[in-house]
C-alpha cells in the first residue's frame, strides 16, 4: 500500500501512515479538498483505491455541498472501485437530487460485478422513491425484486426505504404488506402507516 511508509532507523520498523492522509478527515471545505487533492497526487498516493474512496466520499457529501462532478472524476480514476466507493457515489447522486444518475450508478456498478449490500440497496431504493410518475414504478419493482434477490429484505433502512417506496406510487396495499413483514420498526416506519 503506497500510503504507508517504514522508518528505516526504527528498531521495531511498524508501518505509519504518510502525514497527508491525516488531513482527509480535517477538511471542511471543497478548496482545502482540492488542495490535499493535488498534494496527494503529487505524493503519488491519489490512485490508492483507500485514498480516492476517502476523497470521493467526502465530495459527495452534503457537509461539502456535494461536488458530484469533481467526485465523478475522482471516481472515475479509481481503477476498481469496492462497494462503499460505489455507495458513496450513488447516496451522493440520490442526495444532490440526481436519482437518474444514482441509478444509471447503480446500474454500472452491477454491470462491473460489484456486490451490492443492504447500504446499496437503501440507497437504490431512495434513489427510486425520487421518481413519482407511473413510468418509474418498474424501476422500484425491480430494486425491490433485487432486495429480495441479494436478501436484505430483513434490513431495517431497506425496508423503511420500500413501505416509502411505495407509499409514494399511491400503492397503500403494498406498503403495509411490506410494513406488517418487517421484523423490526422504528420511527421512520411508522409514519406511513398513521397517515
Amino acid at each position: 500500500m503506497r500510503y504507508l511508509y517504514f522508518r528505516p532507523n526504527a528498531r521495531h520498523a511498524r508501518p505509519q501512515r504518510h502525514p497527508l492522509l491525516t488531513h482527509l478527515d480535517a477538511c471542511s471545505s471543497r478548496a482545502h479538498v482540492a488542495e490535499l487533492h493535488a498534494r496527494l497526487v503529487r505524493a503519488y498516493l491519489a490512485p490508492d483505491s483507500a485514498v480516492a474512496g476517502r476523497l470521493v466520499a467526502l465530495l459527495a457529501s452534503p457537509a461539502l455541498g456535494h461536488d458530484m462532478r469533481y467526485a465523478r472524476r475522482v471516481f472515475d480514476g479509481i481503477s476498481q472501485p469496492n462497494a462503499a466507493v460505489w455507495n458513496c457515489m450513488i447516496r451522493g447522486y440520490t442526495n444532490h437530487g440526481a436519482a437518474s444518475d444514482a441509478l444509471a450508478t447503480f446500474r454500472a456498478m452491477l454491470s462491473r460485478g460489484v456486490s451490492p449490500d443492504s447500504y446499496t440497496m437503501a440507497a437504490a431504493v431512495s434513489a427510486s422513491t425520487s421518481f413519482v410518475n407511473w413510468q418509474w414504478r418498474a424501476t422500484g419493482d425491480a430494486v425491490h425484486a433485487m432486495v429480495r434477490k441479494i436478501g436484505c429484505a430483513s434490513d431495517l433502512f431497506v425496508m423503511s426505504g420500500l413501505v416509502n417506496l411505495y407509499g409514494t406510487f399511491r400503492s397503500a396495499e403494498d406498503a403495509r404488506k411490506f410494513f406488517v413483514e418487517m421484523h423490526e420498526r422504528d420511527v421512520v416506519s411508522w409514519i406511513f402507516p398513521s397517515c
